[in-house]
């Protein structure tokens, strides 16, 4: 390229992510951000994961270069380093279903039933790649029943995702119960190939200290992170900032390389869930992916070969 004088221009294009993100996508990270590292950050997952300008905007409102990777973990001690921190990655803390309007005596099936009415959202805010199996999905232990609020395939991690949803505080009982869920989940559903479960318990508050002691000497991969709804309102200040820099130097992003080969697009992980769940599975169709888990989201030991 030359100026008007015949001279080789001093221009250059920007660097990357940046220039391979439409002019709109720029602006809006220069509008709205100070620092040229958080600009950077939020370039890098717009690239990779597909972002549209509003999905930028909108989580560039929520604070996400905070949250993401903030959740209390006990991945370091029962993971392998590499699957930990993929692991740590996908976390957040708080969640924000800013979509929910609960009462203050909401239970948490209403939570778990204004999930699942806005389920785009709900997927959205947990990022890409998880894929939902079911809702109260049915375990029967030592002829004994016992129902998972969640169940998620995450086709990155390539493990199920249990999540239990606290409209209260934290206690050390529900790290107990989930180490619980996950045993069976491994035990029953768990097929070679897979990593082991990972549990994610979300509560409207928590002691960081208590979730901190609470997980140290359990052997399952569990997090703890809190949710807001509409009400609950984006802190100002949220803490823990050390995961949340980590998470800043391109930890466990999924690379476009790696997702284009799985042909999933941001759309199918939101919008399609299911049909991102039968591919990375191995099923055909629809059909056998019931003839393994059951219809109606009740789980039973998988006996089709994959």
């Amino acid at each position: 390229m030359t100026d008007s004088s015949g001279k080789p221009s001093t221009l250059s294009m920007p660097p990357e992510p940046f220039a391979s993100l439409p002019l709109s996508h720029n602006l809006l990270l220069l509008h709205k951000l100070e620092s040229s590292d958080d600009r950077l950050w939020y370039a890098a997952r717009a690239l990779n994961f597909g972002w549209s300008r509003n999905v930028l905007a909108l989580q560039i409102e929520s604070q996400l270069h905070v949250r993401q990777g903030n959740a209390v973990t006990n991945f370091a001690a029962t993971l392998p380093p590499a699957q930990s921190d993929l692991a740590q990655d996908i976390t957040k803390d708080p969640y924000l279903f800013d979509f929910l309007a609960l009462r203050d005596d909401a239970n948490e099936r209403a939570v778990e039933d204004g999930l699942i009415r806005h389920v785009e959202k709900f997927l959205l805010e947990l990022g890409a790649g998880f894929a939902l199996v079911g809702r109260q999905v049915h375990l029967e232990v030592s002829q004994r029943d016992f129902y998972l609020d969640l169940l998620f395939y995450h086709l990155t991690l390539r493990c199920f995702v249990v999540i239990d949803l606290k409209v209260g505080e934290f206690t050390p009982e529900a790290a107990g119960k989930m180490n619980f869920y996950l045993s069976a989940v491994d035990e029953r559903f768990k097929q070679p190939g897979d990593q082991p479960s990972i549990g994610l318990i979300l509560c409207r508050s928590k002691d960081r200290v208590i979730a901190e002691y609470a997980l140290r000497d359990l052997n399952k991969p569990i997090g703890v992170s809190g949710l807001r709804d509409a009400a609950g309102g984006l802190p100002s200040r949220i803490s823990g900032g050390q995961c949340a820099e980590r998470g800043r130097t391109g930890t466990g992003l999924v690379g476009r390389a790696a997702m284009s080969a799985h042909a999933y697009t941001e759309y199918q992980l939101v919008e399609q869930p299911a049909i991102g769940l039968v591919a990375v599975l191995g099923w055909q169709t629809v059909s056998a992916m019931e003839e393994t888990f059951g219809a109606g989201g009740t789980l039973r030991p998988a006996t089709a070969q994959r």
